[in-house]
């Protein structure tokens, strides 16, 4: 019965001070065979890795001497993280002692930390337990050995181990490791010592350039390629419209033997940031096969650069995409909510939008800036009504729009007094506990704010005072401009709204 219970509580996040009183008891009780549950819960938990978190994993692994791999190995990757190499290899070398087998992951982590420690006799013993172990050829063991002897300056001991490596594995997963590894003078080296290089070799290789910014490399190396598919076409692509430079990446496009959707939307995507639609759209018609995603790529070109093409908009909306059969999803409709908005259409985005299966922050605020600005001020308080209603969180782009939809003079000012008169600590503003550093009691149960202090107080001041500035002062701007450096404001204004919403409902008007 008490070990159920103790396992129990072990497989729920716990503080060190819960895991010593539950230590104590398993000691007591003679468990001691539940202490790599102890091990795991600290190295598992980050906020378990205070320095009395550390100092009392230290303790434990001091007296811990039960082979238990699965504890050991966590461990050894703990200290091999916060840059405790010497305890990392140490505990290695006792995984040895107790005859315990590690993985191949742990062998090449120990090969890493003799790297770092610059321990060549250490690095040396480990390669030669590296075959005893059966992991001769690894990947995994085999980056480590190579980083390991080029930092030590043996460079054919390193080729030899690459070798390896290639006889047992394809040469384009032996350079895709060292390439994410960030190693990439040995990938580089490992390409070129290649005989016969595969394509997919070929294409990681342009592709790293072309990620990278390396765009010299990367068409020196396409310029090589025996054959070119249409991963190697759209590399390039995205390189140069990666670098804002689409003269070249049209260039490529064009002479592409065949395009498809990705390299499409790559060049839309780069037109529509540099604000050259017309171009974006000709590329869309230039493609045969077009499927939702492209229609959401160029849907979402003109609604980025405010071009406010309707005609187009309701021309995919209501005739492309039921010819072609492509059914709406929230993407593509999220994009034409957008474009609506900014047209002004509302009635069309309201219909989109009631048709979404799920409604982000991000919709709401397109619909609420909207509403907002055409004057329909009543639906961007009732949409703001139902973010708070569904628990989604309102972003400093949401609050401008709510803020602005509200008759400052009237509303705002009446909804204030009104949230004083019912929230009991509100002794000189709504956000006066932040005065005192704590929770906000608002009736609708404790919150925690943290990172409050007397910045953050001075500035809810001047928000108070925004609040209550007379008509014509521009308080949304000012509200948005005082919260922005400060992350818990918008917090406190949407509790503080949430508050004055059970003490009567928010006017507006149409």
């Amino acid at each position: 019965m008490l070990v159920t219970k103790v396992t129990a509580f072990l497989n729920h996040p716990l503080t060190v001070k819960q895991l010593k009183h539950l230590h104590a008891l398993i000691l007591i009780n003679g468990l001691n065979y539940l202490e790599p549950m102890i091990i795991t819960q600290i190295v598992n938990r980050p906020s378990n890795h205070s320095q009395a978190g550390i100092r009392y994993l230290r303790s434990l692994i001091r007296y811990f001497k039960q082979p238990n791999v699965v504890a050991r190995t966590s461990v050894i990757q703990f200290w091999y993280q916060h840059g405790e190499f010497q305890e990392a290899l140490d505990e290695y070398l006792f995984m040895q002692r107790v005859g315990l087998l590690p993985c191949s992951s742990v062998v090449a982590l120990a090969i890493n930390v003799c790297t770092r420690l610059g321990n060549r006799v250490g690095g040396i013993r480990l390669h030669g337990q590296v075959y005893g172990y059966g992991f001769y050829g690894d990947v995994h063991v085999g980056t480590a050995l190579v980083g390991f002897y080029l930092k030590v300056d043996d460079m054919e001991t390193a080729k030899k181990v690459i070798d390896e490596m290639s006889e047992r594995n394809a040469p384009s997963c032996v350079i895709y490791r060292y390439l994410e590894s960030g190693n990439l003078t040995i990938a580089e080296h490992v390409f070129s010592e290649m005989g016969d290089k595969d394509i997919d070799s070929w294409n990681l290789m342009v592709s790293w350039y072309t990620r990278t910014g390396d765009m010299e490399k990367a068409i020196a190396t396409f310029g090589l390629m025996p054959v070119k598919t249409s991963s190697s076409w759209t590399a390039m692509i995205s390189g140069y419209v990666d670098l804002g430079n689409m003269e070249i990446a049209r260039n490529f496009y064009d002479v592409m033997p065949e395009q498809n959707v990705v390299s499409c939307m790559k060049m839309i995507d780069g037109y529509s940031n540099s604000g050259a639609v017309e171009s974006a759209r000709e590329i869309f018609n230039g493609m045969d096969a077009k499927d939702h995603m492209l229609y959401n790529a160029m849907i979402t070109c003109y609604a980025q650069n405010e071009s406010s093409n309707l005609i187009f908009g309701s021309w995919i909306h209501e005739t492309l995409m039921k010819q072609v059969r492509i059914k709406m999803d929230d993407d593509v409709a999220v994009a034409l909510i957008e474009l609506y908005a900014k047209c002004g259409r509302l009635d069309k985005a309201y219909g989109l939008f009631h048709g979404l299966q799920k409604k982000p922050a991000g919709v709401y605020t397109i619909l609420i800036l909207a509403c907002s600005r055409n004057g329909w001020r009543h639906d961007a308080i009732k949409l703001f009504e139902e973010m708070l209603e569904a628990n989604i969180c309102p972003n400093l782009l949401t609050f401008r729009g709510f803020l602005s939809s509200l008759n400052f003079a009237d509303s705002v000012q009446e909804n204030y007094h009104g949230f004083s008169n019912v929230n009991p600590l509100a002794i000189s503003g709504p956000l006066n506990p932040y005065r005192h550093g704590g929770p906000l009691n608002i009736g609708l149960g404790s919150v925690k704010l943290p990172g409050v202090n007397s910045t953050s107080y001075l500035a809810c001041s001047s928000l108070q005072e925004a609040l209550t500035m007379g008509p014509g002062f521009d308080k949304a701007t000012m509200v948005l401009q005082l919260a922005s450096p400060f992350p818990y404001l918008g917090q406190v204004i949407w509790l503080s709204y949430k508050v004055t919403r059970t003490s009567g409902s928010v006017s507006g008007a149409h």
